[in-house]
């Protein structure tokens, strides 16, 4: 757990994808903002195993309060919102009210219109759990604090 907590970036994100050569010539590609890849996850996992390292709970909250800033300035994504890849995955890592803007661009209509106006990149698997409606339909069910924290991430925290 403390190499997790050291491998945090000073801008409160975590580096990924390092061993892989396609990233090799993209430095910045390397440091993803969301779920899968970045601060959002950490934060989330982080909430879910703080109960049980109270030795370290002092550091893992200052480590995910820096998360959150990062993710509140970084976290803005062009990929449409889903959980794993989008901002309502990113949304869910943040407290209120920076977790309800995020929210509110996560709705039909913002999404129905940033796919016509290309402000988001629109994901082929549409109506799945990570990358589609379903997803987005647990992000509005688990969007206030305690319900995340209650419940988890489907599929990861909550098994």
């Amino acid at each position: 757990m403390i190499e997790h907590l050291d491998a945090q970036r000073e801008n409160g994100n975590w580096h990924c994808r390092s061993d892989k050569p396609d990233f090799a010539d993209r430095p910045d590609s390397v440091y993803y903002t969301q779920f899968c890849h970045g601060a959002p996850g950490f934060v989330l996992s982080l909430i879910k195993l703080r109960p049980h390292f109270s030795n370290l709970q002092s550091r893992i909250d200052k480590a995910i309060k820096l998360a959150r800033q990062c993710i509140w300035k970084e976290g803005l994504l062009k990929k449409e919102p889903n959980l794993c890849h989008g901002i309502t995955g990113n949304a869910l890592a943040l407290e209120s009210p920076q977790r309800d803007h995020f929210m509110s661009l996560a709705t039909a209509e913002m999404i129905q219109a940033g796919s016509e106006n290309g402000t988001y990149i629109m994901s082929k698997d549409r109506y799945g759990l990570q990358w589609g409606e379903a997803g987005r339909a647990w992000g509005w069910m688990v969007s206030d604090i305690d319900a995340v924290e209650e419940m988890g991430w489907p599929a990861y925290t909550d098994v």
